[in-house]
């Protein structure tokens, strides 16, 4: 469960630096 989270966050994470790059 701890894992779910941190992989979630992290994919947050890349998700806006993607936005920033467009």
């Amino acid at each position: 469960m701890n894992r779910l989270i941190i992989i979630k966050s992290f994919d947050t994470i890349n998700y806006e630096c993607f936005l920033k790059e467009y």
